[in-house]
């Protein structure tokens, strides 16, 4: 019950709070990635793609850096358990790029957020999944 009303309060409080509007046009970026590299980890990720990808990784960051224009701020946002590779290009980004890189993950698992300075997970959005 204690549980349940945390989860409620907290739901209460983002419900009430409006998203931002958007401050930017989003752009596609082909990124010409590596052939035979999967995506992700869900079905293996080998020393070879790791290789694969780290050898493309300046080049695909170039590209993305060539598309920000006078961006000051990017997100890198990978989701589910496609992580990797988008946290990888990230980093990748911070040094082909002046504007400030930050990188983050999405979930499908259950979160709770509590802006308490001792709790780990103290913010969170809510969205459509991006494949529903």
């Amino acid at each position: 019950e204690k549980g349940r009303a945390l989860v409620s309060a907290q739901d209460a409080d983002h419900a009430a709070t409006a998203p931002p509007a958007p401050r930017s046009v989003p752009a596609r970026v082909t990124l010409d990635w590596p052939a035979g590299v999967p995506d992700g980890g869900r079905h293996g990720f080998t020393p070879t793609h790791r290789a694969a990808l780290e050898a493309a990784l300046p080049g695909m960051a170039a590209r993305v850096a060539d598309a920000l224009g006078d961006a000051r701020r990017v997100l890198v946002l990978g989701f589910e358990e496609l992580m990797y590779a988008p946290l990888r290009l990230g980093t990748a980004l911070e040094g082909a790029t002046t504007a400030e890189v930050r990188y983050s993950t999405t979930t499908r698992s259950p979160v709770l957020a509590v802006d308490d300075p001792g709790y780990a997970i103290r913010s969170r959005l809510v969205f459509p999944a991006h494949d529903d």
